[in-house]
């Protein structure tokens, strides 16, 4: 989950003027957050040990 914590980094430095452009990084940051925590969810899943990479990516989130 370190990629969200990169995110919310950049999302802090960058300067954006218009309030719309906020607000859709905003959006589509918690819609990243959502995609990460339900691919971290099938990893975790019964069947996920089966697949190598599988097996890195929820590594790679954790």
């Amino acid at each position: 989950m370190e990629g969200l914590g990169v995110t919310a980094n950049v999302i802090a430095v960058v300067e954006i003027s218009d309030r719309t452009d906020i607000e859709w990084v905003l959006q589509e940051t918690a819609n990243l957050k959502n995609t990460a925590e339900a691919v971290q969810r099938l990893l975790e899943g019964g069947k996920a040990d089966k697949l190598q990479t599988s097996q890195k990516l929820l590594a790679a989130a954790i």
